[in-house]
């Protein structure tokens, strides 16, 4: 398969791993996981294609769309 480039959801699931998304490319994509490749480096991970950053307001707590409300 040739590299291709990040789609929007697979490059906030890169960030939320704490990883730049411009750096990589996608290599294979699975039912659950991507395996991606560093464009300078040729590293190769695999990742879970749903991960979610957890985002957080100003004041550190999580922002209140994200949470149940009673």
């Amino acid at each position: 398969m040739q590299l291709k480039k990040l789609k929007r959801d697979y490059k906030m699931a890169v960030s939320a791993y704490g990883l730049n998304p411009n750096n990589w490319l996608l290599k294979a994509d699975g039912e659950v996981y991507i395996t991606i490749v560093h464009k300078d480096n040729g590293t190769t991970k695999r990742i879970d294609k749903y991960a979610r950053e957890i985002r957080r307001n100003t004041n550190g707590r999580y922002d209140s769309r994200r949470t149940k409300s009673n």
